[in-house]
């Protein structure tokens, strides 16, 4: 039963961090904390398959008992000597986190195509 319950837990925290990062490169604690999952060579938003990667080196490993958990805390104290500050995961998955003010903002709309279209006199 434990065992069981442990590869649930591990398969959907898999399935949320998978589909919070892939389609919007956060989860919901890293919007509160203003920081953004992105690839670690243009700081663009990262793929579904680097998103793939980062969860399932992430999540998983937390299944297998004893040998998980102790992956899981080497994997988190990575970062503390890493000199990108990244953890197991993003390294598996060529991702970094960084704060939202640091990156580029998003690219804008033409002012022309965001405002209507006025006649001109002659």
């Amino acid at each position: 039963t434990f065992l069981l319950l442990g590869v649930a837990s591990a398969v959907i925290y898999f399935g949320y961090d998978w589909l919070q990062h892939g389609l919007w490169g956060q989860t919901l604690g890293k919007r509160v904390m203003g920081t953004k999952v992105v690839t670690a060579d243009t700081r663009t938003p990262i793929s579904g398959g680097a998103a793939w990667r980062r969860a399932a080196v992430y999540a998983l490993p937390s299944a297998v008992p004893y040998v998980g958990g102790l992956f899981a805390l080497i994997n988190e104290l990575w970062l503390t000597w890493d000199p990108q500050r990244q953890c197991l995961h993003d390294k598996a998955a060529r991702t970094v986190v960084a704060k939202k003010s640091m990156l580029a903002p998003q690219a804008a709309m033409p002012p022309a195509a965001s405002q209507p279209v006025t006649p001109q006199q002659g």
